[in-house]
């Protein structure tokens, strides 16, 4: 009886089911089952529309304890931080500011120079111990850190000749100015700064460069075919090794990087590249100017084959084994002075002298000015200071003298300072 009863109950459950034809949506087929599948959700619309509190956040934290404008647009909550690299920024980051140039007018020191020649290559020197050697008229001077100046040489009689270059020469210590007249006068470069030795060329002294490796000395001078270059070793009683005649020559000097390449300028506007233990013919002669004037030449202590020259408007670097073009300026002015640094090069350019960044040769961070000319510049990487000759003004011939220039100075060495001991030793060597 009871089954009975339960065996018509489950008919009586079963009629809804089997009236649609739709199997039990609890019991399945063999065939009806169909592979698991993930389970799926609707949004939850009410929690979307709710603010993102996230953005909201950062804004307060760039704001109340970064105190950093978020830039405005649609993607500000987002790129909130710009980044200083141009490959990582995104859309709505903000352009990093470029740095201000600094244009100094005022020098730390101005001294009167009436007796400036125009036509001098180098009257200016800096030695080791910050100090700067210079040379007016016919009188020598060593101005000291401590604003001292002294006077260790002034000829006993009036005389018609004047000093026109000056070079301090590190391997020996000692320094060497050249005369109208082509007398080269060696002084020690030590407290005393007595008088070594003189040296003979045939003609007026145009320019003068010195070789840490092979220990000679490069002097350009007149001579009656145009100019003579000759090689002197200060170690000899007979001084002059080897000399050759060229054209006219108004800048000299060697390759750091190996001491037996010598480049040379002047108004033709060719640079001619001497090896100085071969021959007497340059290994090779580039024309970078279009045969305009060269005025300076200067190679580059830290990047091996690259010289720059400076003419009436226009700085080049090239390469010295192609003459390839590393890169050239043309400005408004005559360039007068080049020197490298770690940071760019520094450029005497009518009455300014910048620092332009290699190898765009961009003006960057730092420009001094003077009412006058700048002719010449020297730089002293010791105490961070740069020196200027402004020669141009009759009655206001300045020599001025700048400090904290924004370059990078050069690594000093950690072995202990005994520069001033081989000095003396190696200045006692050269008197004959």
């Amino acid at each position: 009886m009871i089954k009975t009863f339960y065996f018509f109950l489950f008919i009586f459950n079963s009629l809804p089911s089997l009236a649609s034809g739709k199997p039990d949506r609890f019991i399945l087929s063999q065939g009806q089952r169909k592979p698991h599948a993930p389970q799926r959700f609707e949004v939850d619309r009410t929690r979307a529309a709710q603010p993102d509190l996230t953005a909201q956040y950062r804004r307060v934290l760039e704001q109340a304890l970064l105190d950093v404008k978020p830039p405005e647009g649609a993607h500000g909550e987002i790129n909130s931080f710009p980044s200083s690299h141009p490959a990582k920024r995104k859309i709505g980051d903000v352009q990093p500011p470029r740095p201000l140039r600094k244009t100094t007018t005022a020098a730390s020191l101005v001294l009167d120079a009436l007796y400036i020649r125009t036509d001098s290559s180098s009257l200016l020197a800096s030695l080791p111990t910050g100090d700067i050697f210079i040379a007016l008229g016919h009188d020598l001077y060593i101005h000291k850190r401590t604003r001292e100046c002294i006077n260790i040489y002034t000829p006993a009689d009036e005389v018609a000749w004047y000093f026109t270059s000056v070079i301090y020469y590190h391997e020996y210590g000692v320094i060497a100015a050249g005369t109208s007249t082509g007398r080269i006068l060696i002084f020690s470069s030590t407290e005393t700064f007595r008088h070594l030795r003189t040296l003979h060329t045939p003609g007026k002294v145009l320019s003068m460069s010195s070789n840490h490796y092979n220990k000679k000395l490069a002097i350009a001078s007149l001579d009656p075919n145009g100019s003579r270059i000759s090689f002197h070793d200060l170690r000899m009683t007979q001084h002059q090794v080897a000399s050759w005649s060229t054209e006219n020559i108004s800048c000299l000097n060697f390759d750091p990087s190996s001491g037996d390449t010598l480049a040379s300028a002047g108004p033709s506007g060719i640079v001619r590249l001497w090896d100085v233990r071969h021959t007497d013919e340059p290994k090779a002669t580039f024309n970078p100017h279009k045969s305009s004037p060269i005025n300076t030449i200067a190679w580059n202590p830290y990047k091996s084959h690259r010289i720059a020259t400076g003419s009436s408007q226009e700085i080049s670097v090239f390469n010295e084994l192609s003459g390839k073009p590393y890169a050239k300026m043309t400005g408004t002015e005559a360039i007068r002075g080049l020197i490298w640094t770690r940071s760019g090069l520094l450029s005497a350019e009518g009455n300014q002298v910048h620092l332009r960044r290699y190898p765009d040769l961009e003006n960057i961070s730092w420009t001094c000015r003077q009412d006058s000319g700048v002719s010449q510049i020297a730089l002293d990487q010791e105490i961070n200071s740069l020196w200027t000759i402004h020669p141009y003004e009759e009655d206001q011939k300045r020599i001025c003298h700048w400090d904290n220039l924004p370059i990078e100075l050069e690594p000093k060495s950690k072995q202990p300072d005994d520069s001033q001991a081989r000095a003396q030793y190696r200045s006692r060597r050269l008197i004959r």
